[in-house]
Parts: structure tokens; C-alpha cells; sequence
């Protein structure tokens, strides 16, 4: 499946630039001219990455990231003329993964998605195997012999996109193990 990048920046060229070079190595854009527009998409589409300009108007990219953080855990990369170590400072405590300077080469730019992305993964891959743990016991559901899922069966995306937008907080033991502690107790 290939992974869905909002893209925010006021300039319309930059935009196209960096959306067919996405394009053209298979990831699917979104892309929005301001902060205002980038946070209405995100409340209605799921996106893997979010790359964010700074200087904007209506709303600008620090402002951007800070109230995305209020509901979204979405990785998201400052791409910006933006380049004294304050901005990055800046940006970063905002709550921005990684941050670019304008100009920039597009193979950086591909080498830090790859990278976000994949510490993304890693770390729902983590989140997911402690979620499906009890202590020493292993939680994940049995393999049945029909029309079962068993854990990990769901799209990759998916499952990160659920993990980010709500963290498990009780798991239900009904369809697992009857040994284990009733959904009432367990964490």
C-alpha cells in the first residue's frame, strides 16, 4: 500500500516539485496550501506523514504542528527556507520528527521519509507486541481454523494509523483466553 503524505506549503510549485517526486516513487499526496487547510484534512483523512512548511499564511507551520499534536501523533517534517538553529529549536519542541532547510536535495528528503516511517513502524510494531501481553503471557489470539484474524493480519497502515489515533487501554480476554483476567480487570 503505498504511503499517503499531506504536503503544506503556500507555494504552489514547491508543492508540485516535491508531490510528482513522491508520486514517482509511489506514494500517494495530499496537499494543502496552509495550516488551516492541512488540519481539516487531518481530522478527515489518515495520512503516514505530514510535510510541513513554516512560513505560511493564515496560519503558520509552528502553530500547524502544535495543534496537530493535539489529536494526532502523525510523524511530520519541516521543510522550510527556515534555517538558523532557533527555527529548528523552534520547530522541533513544537513537535515536529525531523526538519529540512530549503534548498534540499530530494534523495535527503526520500532518505528522512524512509526513515520516520520506519521508526514509526518499529515503534507500533513495539506498541502493538506489548498491547498483546500480560505479563509473561502472550495475549494474541489463537489461530482457528476459518475465517479467523489472527494479530498482524490487519494492513500495516491500518494498524498504525489505530495505534496513533487511540492506544489500546483495556484489552477484551472474551474471544482469547478464559483463563486470563475478565475485561474488567485487565489493563
Amino acid at each position: 500500500m503505498k504511503p499517503r503524505v499531506l504536503l503544506v506549503d503556500d507555494d504552489a510549485p514547491m508543492r508540485s516539485f516535491v508531490r510528482k517526486n513522491l508520486e514517482a516513487r509511489d506514494h500517494e499526496v495530499l496537499e494543502a496550501a496552509n495550516g488551516m487547510e492541512a488540519l481539516a484534512l487531518l481530522r478527515h483523512e489518515q495520512v503516514e506523514l505530514v510535510i510541513l512548511d513554516i512560513m505560511m499564511p493564515h496560519l503558520d507551520g509552528y502553530e500547524t504542528c502544535r495543534r496537530l499534536r493535539e489529536f494526532t501523533d502523525v510523524p511530520v517534517i519541516v521543510l522550510t527556507a527556515m534555517g538558523d538553529e532557533r527555527d529548528i529549536v523552534a520547530a522541533l519542541d513544537c513537535g515536529a520528527d525531523d526538519y529540512l532547510t530549503k534548498p534540499f536535495g530530494v534523495e535527503e528528503l526520500l532518505a528522512r521519509i524512509r526513515s520516520v516511517l520506519r521508526r514509526v513502524s518499529r515503534d507500533t510494531e513495539t506498541e502493538t507486541k506489548a498491547a498483546l501481553t500480560y505479563g509473561a503471557r502472550d495475549m494474541r489470539p489463537r489461530a482457528t481454523t476459518s475465517g479467523s484474524t489472527s494479530a498482524g493480519s490487519e494492513p500495516r497502515s491500518n494498524r498504525t494509523a489505530k495505534s496513533r489515533t487511540s492506544p489500546p487501554s483495556t484489552v477484551s480476554v472474551t474471544a482469547w483466553d478464559k483463563r486470563l483476567p475478565t475485561p474488567a480487570t485487565a489493563f
